[in-house]
Order: structure tokens, then sequence, then C-alpha cells
């Protein structure tokens, strides 16, 4: 189970790190990008190693990178709370709700990103409970424009 919430935070903080990152500048450049992130699980799990993931951003992503984080949002489990854009920095606070009887997976998660054009660098932090104790887990993430996607 911690497994299992351990990828989905990191799946998700990828994504989430892209979409915000990218939504400080009113477009980004479509193309092949490169994200790595570390995570820090604290006192459940300490430090992850670092996770290298490619995603293709397509023309029409590009021109709402906002996109990338909807699907936490879509299915009904996460609100965004706040989203600041102050020149090439966000900020957001989203809020997800738990699954199962006791709220399992309830999470808050604050965060920063600044955008450089071809690069980004963010920060989350995610608080929730696992087995009815507080976690909090802090990712760094870096991205860097690689180039044209590969067909």
């Amino acid at each position: 189970m911690a497994r299992r919430i351990q990828l989905d935070l990191v799946c998700g903080a990828l994504l989430l790190g892209m979409a915000c990152a990218a939504a400080a500048q009113p477009t980004m450049r479509d193309g092949l990008w490169e994200m790595t992130m570390t995570m820090d699980m604290g006192a459940m799990g300490g430090k992850m190693p670092p996770r290298t993931m490619q995603h293709c951003v397509t023309p029409q992503e590009a021109k709402d990178p906002t996109a990338f984080g909807r699907g936490m949002e879509r299915d009904g489990q996460c609100q965004m709370i706040d989203h600041q854009v102050s020149g090439n920095t966000a900020t957001w606070n989203m809020t997800c709700k738990g699954k199962g009887p006791k709220g399992e997976g309830a999470r808050t998660v604050n965060g920063n990103a600044t955008y450089g054009g071809t690069t980004f660098s963010m920060t989350n932090t995610v608080t929730t409970t696992q087995d009815g104790k507080p976690m909090t887990m802090t990712t760094n993430q870096t991205g860097k424009y690689i180039g044209p996607c590969k067909q």
C-alpha cells in the first residue's frame, strides 16, 4: 500500500509540476521535455533516488499547459484552491479527498515553480496521512526542453 501511494504521488507530482511550471507563462514550447524529480519522504521512508521521465508536449497541450494537471481535478478527488502567477513564477495550493472509509490518501499540495522558457524548477510539499499518521513529502523537480518529439 505504501509503495502504491508513493508511485501515485510521484506520477502526480511530475505531471502537476509540469502543468504549474508551464502555467507560469501563457504558453510553453511543444516538443520533448525531460523532467527529473527527487522526493524526500521524511520519517516514512527517507529519500527516494531521482526519477527521470520524458513527456512529448503536443502543440495543443502547449497552448493550454494547465491541462496536464487537470486529470487530478477531473477525477473529482482534487481541487485547486489557489493558483497565482507573478512574472515567471507560479504558486499553488491543492486539496485532494481521500478514498475509503477513513479517508486515507487525503492530501494537500503546496508548491511553487519558476519557468524559463526551455527549463523549469519546481518544489511541492505534500501533506497526507498513512495508517492514521501524518506524513509530509517534499519533491523537487527540474525540467528541460530537449527538442522535437520523436515520431
